[in-house]
């Protein structure tokens, strides 16, 4: 898919929020530690199992990252600052998420940041939101609309089984026909579990599965 002139180019070096990562001794995790999973990213893998020897070996929190049908890697959680959840691949390619949204990419062939704050706790049954979003590779600025609803309830297996809410976000973007629909799983504790995203016109969606451990996650 080709990004069309209808998009306002930035002729500019793209630009990110400015995310201040408040690193501490629960919740920082050096390169070396990351599992070498992550390689698997770059060059494709058909999928990465989670045992649940593998959950408990782990000491802190990890997401397993797929991207259509790429690839796939472990991405380990760096730091928590204010809501906001740094994980990082051992390539150094980093996602922020808040409230399991994806707000910002650094290292995808496409990345993405957003320039209005997200904070949907999804504990409403119906949300609108509009956000600024900059895109990477070519830069562009986006406006977009984000329509939020609770849709039914589904039981996940996990490292333990959940009986997950099912949110549904269509979105559609102005001056662009890029319209698409991300899912959030949220657990009984409120916490985004998985999620299906597409954060890019030219990127395949992104699912992300969360697997929280007590050393580094605050609620």
């Amino acid at each position: 898919m080709k990004l069309t002139s209808e998009i306002e180019m930035i002729s500019m070096t793209r630009t990110f929020l400015p995310l201040i990562l408040l690193l501490s001794s629960c919740s920082f995790i050096e390169i070396s530690d990351i599992p070498a999973y992550s390689k698997e990213f770059i060059f494709g893998a058909p999928d990465i199992e989670i045992s649940n020897e593998y959950y408990l070996d782990m000491p802190f929190s990890f997401a397993k990252v797929k991207l259509g049908r790429s690839g796939v890697a472990i991405f380990s959680l760096a730091a928590i600052d204010n809501g906001t959840y740094a994980w990082i691949g051992e390539d150094g390619t980093r996602i922020y998420t808040r409230n399991g949204k994806i707000i910002q990419t650094l290292g995808l062939d496409h990345d993405v940041s957003y320039l209005t704050e997200w904070d949907y706790p999804f504990n409403l049954s119906y949300y609108i939101a509009e956000s600024k979003i900059q895109l990477g590779n070519p830069p562009a600025l986006l406006s977009q609309q984000s329509t939020l609803t609770f849709s039914h309830e589904e039981l996940i297996g996990l490292e333990k089984d959940y009986l997950a809410k099912v949110f549904i976000e269509d979105f559609n973007t102005n001056r662009y026909k890029w319209t698409g629909q991300n899912m959030y799983w949220i657990s009984e504790r409120g916490r985004v579990i998985r999620s299906t995203q597409k954060i890019h016109p030219n990127l395949e969606e992104i699912e992300i599965t969360f697997y929280y451990k007590s050393v580094s996650y605050t609620h």
